[in-house]
């Protein structure tokens, strides 16, 4: 497997992670990481493209299978407070 086709699998796989462990969806402005910020900027250029049919329908298969809810992410507005 080449690089191109790995990147996909392991960023799935890190947000899932990331979902396991209790975070909310990462965010690709004001983040508290690097890592929430890559993430976040990776999930939201899968939404973009989903949105305007770009995404491939077997990334579209993977994100489902392994991330239920990654089409619409955060509801808009003020995080609950901790």
């Amino acid at each position: 497997m080449d690089r191109q086709q790995g990147e996909p699998c392991r960023r799935v796989a890190q947000l899932a992670a990331r979902r396991e462990e209790g975070n909310d969806w990462p965010r690709h402005k004001d983040c508290d990481s690097e890592r929430e910020h890559t993430l976040g900027v990776w999930i939201h250029a899968q939404r973009y493209k989903h949105r305007r049919g770009d995404l491939a329908p077997d990334k579209v298969k993977l994100l489902d299978g392994a991330v239920p809810g990654w089409q619409t992410g955060r509801t808009r507005g003020r995080p609950p407070r901790r």
